[in-house]
Order: structure tokens, then sequence, then C-alpha cells
């Protein structure tokens, strides 16, 4: 199956073997741009640098980088329940809102997807605070509500397993 998706914001050019990015080209094997950066020393000292940490910052348009840590906006903390029990804490842009459930997006498609893999389950989505100015600011917030959590229950909800870690323990 051909899929043209590359890191976000970008489609693979067969003919060039290049990843387009709408303003400019990248070289997956150089690991930057073909070309200099159109908006100059605006970007970054290097103008052919993709984004530093493709798992951190984006680039979609290939005119500047965002760290998703530092992104500024109006970010909320939510909580997914299934049939009353807290299965996840997360946190999501207010800003982008899907129309037909009133939810931020992120929560609106987790929300989704939960009830497509549970079926006979009550699945509830529901923001628990807005206004955090900064994804930074809004990971604090989850996290402090992860750590609550686990210090009174002694446990991970279950959709936050694979990100979240107790302060203290590690695995070996």
């Amino acid at each position: 199956m051909y899929q043209p998706l590359r890191y976000q914001g970008q489609y693979f050019d067969a003919e060039t073997g290049l990843h387009y990015n709408r303003f400019r080209y990248y070289d997956p094997d150089a690991g930057r741009f073909i070309s200099q950066d159109p908006i100059g020393l605006a970007g970054g000292i290097n103008l052919y640098q993709y984004a530093p940490n493709p798992l951190v910052w984006v680039d979609p348009l290939g005119l500047t980088n965002l760290n998703t840590n530092t992104a500024t906006g109006n970010f909320g903390v939510y909580e997914i329940r299934i049939d009353g029990e807290l299965y996840k804490y997360g946190k999501a842009d207010m800003n982008r809102i899907t129309i037909s459930s009133g939810l931020p997006t992120r929560l609106h498609q987790q929300v989704r997807k939960l009830r497509d893999l549970y079926p006979d389950k009550q699945v509830a989505g529901t923001v628990l605070e807005d206004g955090y100015e900064s994804t930074s600011k809004a990971k604090a917030a989850e996290t402090a509500k992860l750590d609550a959590h686990y210090e009174s229950t002694g446990e991970i909800p279950e959709g936050n397993k694979k990100s979240y870690k107790p302060k203290g323990k590690c695995d070996l």
C-alpha cells in the first residue's frame, strides 16, 4: 500500500525521493532541507535545518519550527471515563473544537475511538480546566492530576500507562 505522508506537513515526492513541505523540499537522507529557509534568519541560524527534534517539534509548512511544549494559546486538561471509571487525563488545544460534540478536537477523537472499541460501554470526555496559556503549563496541570490520582489510588489510569511514570518509580 502506497503511503505518501511523512513527517507532519510532508508528502513524499516519488520523482525526486524528497519530502515536499509546500515551500521547500526536505532530504530525509541528509536530514535537512535542500534550499534555504524562505524566511531567512528569522527561522534560526541554520537556514537548512528541519525542526531540531521531529518528535517534539513540528514544522508543518517548512517555514518555522514550533516546540510543542512551549506552544502558546489556550490549552485545557480533560478526563475520559469509561462506565464512570477514570480512563485517562490529557491536555488539548481549546481553540480547536469539534462542532458536532463541542469538545476539543483531540478529546473528541479519543472519545470517538474509545466508543468504537467499547460499543457496549459508556464513554464520556469532560474538560476539567482551561485557560492555560502554554502546553507546558497544561502538561504540568495534567501531571499534577495524575500524581494526585496515583497517590490516592496507587494506580495509573489505563490511557496514561504508556506516557506517565509516577515520581520515584522506575521500570527495570
